[in-house]
């Protein structure tokens, strides 16, 4: 079939095709509704691009539950690749990988159908995404837009690709006047108003001219179908109950091949090589919607049996046992597929499996049930629901106590802690781990108890009580080197070196220890927490060189590996650490990447952005820190709590409510001065002194804090200054009684946007009497509408010409890094989280012409 308005697609790919050629990889999302053309345009470009490209095609196939890595799997035969064994997923993506990085000549890689994808193709997709840029290679990736909502996870997939590297490519349907010259006739008005214009329905409708102008694409398959003869009718119906495509073995097996020439013919399937296929997906789902369900359930039960007798992939063999309707079969399969998708870290599969296990969990015995809900409940927490987690926990640690089984027992006992944790239990927490202890004290030790114990310690240590925190960490330590378990081992001392590093003023060699031993030995889980340890305990300290050497190097391990909670937790380390060095449009940008993440670095993105916005005058600030603190609050521990609670005192003393400042800091006295964080009590205690509670400086406060709150506000600027924290540094020489240190201090606050805290200095020299007090915002800043400057209103105006960021650049003689801090600094100040958001925001405030055009997202 003939090509139709698709030429500025197909020109899109070969421009990437050429970048490719030049070392300059591209990935290229194709987007359209289910047929219009997504597979149609790829297989084009790809048969002129074979003569000088290597061509590797996987897909994604609508299973039940997807087969982890399908797409990549499906590309290991075109690379030599024995998939045999556990491991052949992971060798399928680690040769693509070898492929690639060779570089020997422009590589085609096409993922099709992504919006089926599992979690584990999702990474894949994510990994190359994120060096194609680097390769002699096009990554293209299929997806029908209309399936994937705004919280999908492959639209996470995508935006953790670079924006340069990313070309997209929407197909919309045909207009008349295509579907006219698809047809070949000129009165193409009523196939036109059947179709809507989609390429698919078109082409099935004049493939099947003896069926008429059918009213739907089932009648426009079901046509085609009518006209085999018995043996195609019955492949294509074995066919249909497979998805993606049936292996030329099965359908010979089952009986049914000598039926294949009959509908390559009729053009009802295309074969290719060892596999047959349906021309489009939603053939093959028409035809399987077709069948009376007696007739389906015998069809999945005979791929089943075939499937099984080679040892096919758990994924397929649990889907056609559900279709089957096999109980003992869904059973059997669903919990080997649950544990192969665990073991490859799609959780969400694995999660998927194990429900279709427990639909029959009366085929279970006891102990089986019992192991089956504590993968349930693992694979649970693991992808955030929580809840399920705490339920299903609930009636495995019934089961095991029941059997008497204190090993299980424990283990539950230890991950309900921190299940009770997540969701706020903070007393549940802790005596869902005592109980642990309890009962794994009880029986020989173990590795169990190890965890249990550095569970204890974690509790401690996020409610900063010390001495317990030390005390059950160096427990851990010393089990987990008797017992010679390395996974242990590596957590134990990583959560034991927190304890006594953090909490009691040692070093963080133990953490580096166990960090060092969890990424040796490929623990990615293990290790997120030692990044993550390291990173927030440094920033913590104010030890802001090392801080972000461990939030850089954990960003590039899990980039490396993948791993997306862990990248998630150190970008909000890293927006903490931008705001305390006063980088507050890095902050903000790394804060609002944050917002659709899970509630616990949401919060810590909250807070972040809630001060930036309090410091800046921003009167969205109150509701954001409101959200920081009804986050944190339920958690009922130290580490949540104070960080917000103390933005709120902040913010009602920028804005001059002293008493409630000085109310909100009283509140916070005897929670800040017990806290056995050093930080954190200091800045309890910093902000009693400023609202006049305290006048002397109590033990175990940190520098500069101490040196402030003594009135040494020269020493204490100086300080700041050397930490790198302008705004604190600033906000010191603002206790000054002499004009110079308040004339920096203003300066250093207006650079910053810091109007509240510039207003207040502005004040005090007017007390002074001092009359050249500078202005602050220039009088074209103060009258715009959102407070832009000159700079970012051109820069606003520029982006609703939907120009990119390059052109903007070129056109102001300026860098794209620099168009990138003004286009970040628009969107903060008109509170839009995207471009288009932005536009329509200026043309509202009367900012942007209405002539440009605001419906362009970048």
């Amino acid at each position: 079939m003939e090509l139709v308005e698709r030429d500025a697609p197909l020109a899109e790919l070969k421009a990437a095709a050429r970048d490719a050629r030049a070392g300059r990889g591209r990935l290229v999302l194709i987007t359209g509704e289910a047929g219009a053309g997504k597979t149609a345009l790829v297989r084009q470009f790809t048969s002129e691009a074979a003569t000088r490209s290597k061509i590797l095609w996987g897909m994604c196939d609508e299973l039940v539950t997807p087969r982890p890595l399908g797409p990549f799997r499906d590309m290991a035969g075109q690379l030599g690749v024995d998939l045999a064994g556990d491991a052949g997923a992971a060798a399928a993506l680690d040769a693509l990988g070898v492929e690639l990085d060779a570089g020997l000549y422009p590589t085609v890689v096409v993922v099709e159908d992504a919006h089926w994808a599992d979690e584990a193709t999702l990474d894949g997709i994510r990994f190359l995404g994120r060096r194609v840029g680097r390769l002699p290679a096009v990554l293209i990736v299929t997806f029908r837009d209309e399936e994937i909502p705004p919280d999908h996870p492959l639209r996470i997939t995508v935006g953790a690709v670079p924006p340069d590297d990313v070309r997209r490519i929407s197909l919309p349907p045909l207009t008349r006047d295509g579907v006219a010259r698809l047809a070949g006739r000129a009165d193409a008005d009523e196939l036109y108003r059947l179709t809507g214009g989609n390429p698919f329905y078109v082409s099935e409708v004049l493939a099947a001219p003896q069926a008429g102008v059918p009213r739907s694409v089932q009648d426009a398959v079901m046509a085609r179908i009518g006209r085999l003869a018995e043996a195609g009718r019955a492949m294509a119906e074995t066919a249909a109950v497979v998805p993606g495509r049936a292996e030329s073995w099965l359908l010979d097996e089952l009986g049914v091949f000598d039926g294949v020439d009959d509908a390559v013919r009729a053009g009802v399937v295309h074969a290719d090589g060892a596999v047959v296929a349906f021309r489009h997906e939603l053939a093959r789902q028409a035809v399987e919607n077709s069948l009376p369900p007696g007739r389906r359930r015998q069809l999945n039960r005979q791929v089943l049996e075939a499937l099984a007798a080679r040892n096919a992939e758990p994924a397929r063999l649990a889907h056609h046992a559900v279709q089957a309707g096999d109980p003992a079969a869904v059973v059997r399969h669903a919990h080997v597929a649950a544990r192969r998708a665990a073991s490859l870290n799609a959780h969400r599969q694995s999660v998927e499996h194990v429900e279709q296990a427990l639909t029959y969990s009366d085929q279970f015995g006891d102990a089986e049930l019992a192991a089956l809900l504590d993968l349930y409940a693992n694979e649970c927490y693991l992808t955030g629901r929580h809840d399920k987690a705490l339920d299903t926990l609930n009636r495995a640690i019934e089961l095991h106590h029941t059997r008497g089984d204190d090993q299980r027992l424990g283990a539950s006992l230890r991950l309900l802690s921190d299940v009770h944790w997540f969701l706020g239990h903070g007393s549940d927490a802790d005596d869902a781990a005592t109980r642990a202890v309890a009962v794994l004290e009880n029986i020989p030790a173990g590795p169990a108890l190890a965890s249990a114990y550095a569970q204890r310690s974690k509790l401690a240590i996020i409610d900063f009580r010390g001495a317990e925190a030390i005390m059950w960490g160096d427990k851990a330590i010393q089990l987990a080197r008797q017992l010679d378990d390395v996974p242990v081992l590596a957590v134990a001392l990583i959560t034991g070196g927190v304890a006594r590093w953090l909490l009691g003023s040692s070093d963080d060699a133990t953490v580096v220890e166990g960090l060092e031993l969890a990424k040796t030995h490929r623990l990615p889980d293990v290790a997120l927490a030692g990044y993550l340890y390291l990173a927030n305990g440094h920033t913590n300290l104010m030890h802001y060189p090392e801080g972000r050497r461990y939030i850089d190097e954990g960003l590039a391990f899990y980039e490396d590996n993948d791993v997306v909670s862990g990248s998630q937790m150190l970008l909000a380390n890293r927006a903490w650490w931008h705001f305390e060095q006063g980088h507050w449009v890095e902050a903000e940008q790394d804060a609002r990447r944050l917002m659709a993440t899970q509630p616990m670095t949401r919060g810590r993105a909250l807070r972040i952005l809630g001060q930036v916005q309090a410091r800046q005058g921003d009167p969205a600030a109150e509701a954001t820190l409101a959200q920081a603190h009804q986050l944190a609050e339920p958690k009922q521990s130290r580490h949540n709590t104070l960080p917000p609670a103390v933005a709120q005192v902040e913010l009602a003393w920028l804005r001059g409510d002293r008493d409630t400042a000085m109310a909100r800091a009283t509140a916070l006295a005897d929670l800040g001065l017990s806290s056995g964080d050093r930080r954190w009590r200091s800045e309890v205690v910093f902000w009693l002194y400023r609202v006049g509670v305290i006048d002397d400086v109590p033990d175990k406060v940190m520098e500069p804090y101490a040196t402030q709150i003594a009135g040494r506000w020269q020493d204490a600027a100086s300080a700041w200054a050397e930490l790198g924290r302008p705004y604190e540094q600033a906000d010191a020489l603002a206790d000054a009684s002499e004009p110079e240190p308040l004339l920096e201090a203003l300066k250093i606050l207006e650079d910053l946007g810091a109007r509240p805290r510039a207003a207040m200095v502005r004040r005090r020299l007017a007390e002074l009497g001092i009359s050249a007090v500078p202005r602050g915002p220039r009088a074209t800043t103060r009258a715009s509408p959102a407070g832009l400057t000159s700079r970012q209103t051109e820069v606003l105006r520029l982006l609703a010409e939907d120009l990119t960021y390059q052109e903007i650049a070129d056109r102001l003689f300026v860098s794209v890094k620099t168009v990138d801090h003004h286009a970040a600094a628009v969107r903060a100040k008109l509170n839009a989280s995207t471009r288009a958001e932005a536009v329509a925001a200026g043309h509202r405030l009367g900012i942007v012409e209405p002539s440009s055009s605001d419906d362009q997202t970048r």
